[in-house]
């Protein structure tokens, strides 16, 4: 079935999957969910929903859902609700009446992935009449931070209505249309309101926040702010009124689907006069509220008129029988500001510092040929335009150069672990501290990010623990952060290392796959990016010996098997890495199996979604750099992830054994050699 020939039908009642394959499967898991079809009963849960808001917080969903069941007399608002996904750190989700809130992450990779297993879900549910609105936060063009955004079309950074995605190996264009009536709809209920500036205009979706966005502050920067003011006025001039990450690509797969659909953001600031997001916490929750608001505005109008009564009885129902059918574990994220403490390695009696007491800082020529060199001992950022900042907020962490002492906090750190689930950092962080004898390893650990629930953030001696989410752009807000954050903290040394999980390509399930090189999924070894509407090409290039020392180290443990080989890093997990069991699937098994045979042949081992632009970063950034995955699956047999809970621990757990040993290795190396200096 070619997915592209209903896309422009109009929105039908029921929710459209586009792919025969799933009609042969015994059961459908969404993993990421951490749902089924056969181990839930998703008719009976969800087949009364008529509205899905989703966005990329998820404290906002919750916080939304909280607001939605007052405005609509369902619940009381200050109840508790259960996240539906509590199995899982991938995503929150939360139901009251036929009210749905999901969160999606950062980025069209992260979207794309909840947009399948929710499209998936809807059809299986039964659901029909489904309207789906994406509440968000956004950089705005010429208007006044605080104004709300409805799309009237999605676009790309060349200012195009479409969304390409690359589906075994060869680029697909997919149309990006929004429900126009629906986009006037929200105009009206905004003017009912009036209680701020609601306008309709296109939305730009650019899959990087900082130069991707043509912003001045990124830890990257290779053009001036003439240039930038110039993309920008282009952008105005093409109906663009704000910027956000996830607008193509949500656009395209609710016209698939046949969900009527619409975009609400928020502009945090106007990017015509500057980058950062400095309006007061305050403010910014504020305007952040005002999607919400007009949402259950139209929400509650649209109940009105169809004549529904829900009643609070039946909200109850639907509150408890979740309850029942979901055994659920629930994971608070702390709220509190924590102090973190510093610590030192201990070994022998011996107390590792950090002697750089101070650093002089490197004014480095951005274009010069220095992020082409081996890593250095500092930490490079590539960026001019930060010498002549007073303060840089480094917004998605929630810390800032003026607002935290960063030589203090981090000027010690020579390792630095990352992943893409909270939950995982955490328990790495717990594991490290027990294999260095540092702390108590069932202590708590307080989360640095506490603020935000974007990333989290871990440190314990010399070792800091970051989660990235899910894709390349969730990633590249973070490898932009971090890379500044461990300038402004003067570190030296620094070694950092991805552990993730992946999709094996002829490999067993649980072997642990050290990257030689990142390549695209035509194979190459780059990362392409879009910079001011232009394709820029970087070298995906790891540090080699780095990963030969991480697999003689697995050699030496003797614990589960462990390989160097090509990752491939793709933009989807479904259509991106040839998987048959998608919402949408256009090709046949013989096409998927004839992919993954060539990757093979091009020295791929694993897929992923993050090591192309891992590489590259860290590589312009000096940071020695390896990437450590495991595989869940032989992707040459199949696609779903079916193993027990138990196994995917254990696997899980293999890159962090590793990657705990070489750490405790190498600070014993260097325990040892002070130890020498200290006897000669």
């Amino acid at each position: 079935m070619d997915p592209n020939d209903n896309q422009n039908a109009p929105c039908s009642s029921p929710v459209i999957v586009q792919n025969p394959h799933l009609e042969g499967m015994t059961e459908d898991i969404l993993y990421h969910f951490d749902l089924g079809t056969s181990s839930h009963n998703l008719p009976a849960m969800f087949g009364d929903v008529k509205f899905v808001c989703v966005g990329g917080s998820s404290r906002r969903m919750k916080t939304f859902i909280e607001y939605i069941a007052g405005v609509l007399g369902l619940e009381d608002p200050n109840s508790e609700y259960p996240n539906i996904c509590a199995g899982t750190d991938r995503y929150v989700m939360y139901k009251v009446g036929p009210v749905l809130a999901v969160n999606h992450g950062m980025g069209v990779p992260s979207t794309a992935i909840m947009l399948h297993e929710l499209i998936k879900l809807l059809h299986y549910a039964r659901c029909t009449n489904v309207t789906i609105l994406r509440l968000g936060t956004s950089g705005g063009l010429g208007l006044n931070p605080g104004t709300v955004v409805v799309t009237k079309q999605a676009v790309d950074p060349t200012f195009q209505p479409r969304f390409e995605q690359v589906i075994l190996g060869k680029t697909v264009v997919r149309s990006t249309d929004l429900d126009q009536g629906l986009a006037e709809e929200l105009l009206q209920c905004s003017k009912e309101l009036k209680q701020f500036e609601t306008v309709v205009g296109n939305t730009m979706c650019t899959s990087d926040f900082y130069e991707g966005q043509a912003r001045l502050d990124g830890a990257f920067c290779f053009y001036s702010e003439k240039d930038k003011q110039d993309y920008l006025a282009k952008a105005y001039e093409a109906g663009v009124r704000n910027i956000e990450m996830e607008a193509t690509v949500f656009a395209a797969m609710s016209k698939m689907s046949g969900l009527r659909a619409a975009i609400l953001c928020v502009t945090l600031l106007n990017r015509l006069d500057g980058d950062q997001v400095n309006s007061s916490h305050e403010v910014l929750k504020g305007f952040q509220d005002r999607p919400q608001i007009l949402a259950a505005h139209f929400i509650k109008k649209q109940l009105s008129a169809s004549g529904s009564n829900i009643s609070a009885a039946q909200s109850s129902t639907i509150r408890q029988r979740t309850a029942v059918i979901i055994p659920m574990t629930r994971f608070t994220y702390s709220h509190r500001v924590h102090d973190v403490s510093i610590f030192h390695f201990r070994r022998s009696g011996l107390i590792l510092r950090n002697r750089a007491n101070s650093i002089e800082s490197i004014k480095m020529d951005p274009r010069s040929d220095k992020q082409n060199t081996s890593c250095s001992s500092h930490v490079h950022v590539h960026n001019p335009h930060l010498d002549r900042m007073t303060e840089d907020i480094l917004y998605h962490f929630n810390l800032g150069s003026s607002t935290h002492n960063l030589p203090a906090i981090f000027g010690d750190v020579k390792f630095v672990c990352v992943g893409g689930s909270p939950w995982r950092m955490k328990s790495f962080i717990e594991y490290i501290a027990g294999e260095l004898g540092l702390e108590d390893p069932k202590s708590e650990y307080p989360n640095i990010c506490a603020g935000t629930d974007r990333y989290a953030m871990y440190k314990i001696g010399p070792v800091l623990s970051v989660s990235h989410g899910m894709g390349i752009p969730s990633i590249s807000i973070m490898l932009h952060e971090l890379i500044k954050l461990l300038h402004h903290a003067r570190c030296t040394n620094v070694t950092i290392i991805r552990i993730g999980t992946s999709g094996g390509i002829g490999l067993n399930p649980g072997t642990v796959v050290v990257t030689k090189q990142a390549v695209d999924p035509t194979f190459q070894p780059k990362f392409e990016q879009m910079i001011l509407g232009e394709t820029v090409v970087r070298s995906t290039d790891l540090d080699q010996g780095l990963a030969e020392e991480l697999l003689q180290c697995s050699q030496k443990l003797k614990l589960f098997e462990t390989v160097v080989g090509n990752t491939m890093c793709t933009l989807d997990f479904y259509e991106g890495q040839a998987r048959l069991d998608g919402a949408f699937c256009s090709y046949s098994e013989k096409d998927k199996q004839d992919y993954l045979a060539k990757a093979y042949e091009a020295g791929v081992r694993n897929i992923e979604m993050e090591s192309s632009v891992f590489a590259a970063m860290c590589k312009l950034s000096g940071l020695r750099a390896a990437v450590v995955c495991v595989t869940l699956v032989d992707r040459l047999k199949g696609d779903q992830l079916n193993s027990s809970h138990e196994v995917l621990r254990t696997f899980q757990q293999r890159p962090q054994i590793l990657v705990g040993s070489f750490i405790k290795q190498q600070l014993s190396a260097q325990a040892g050699s002070s130890l020498n200096l200290i006897l000669q």
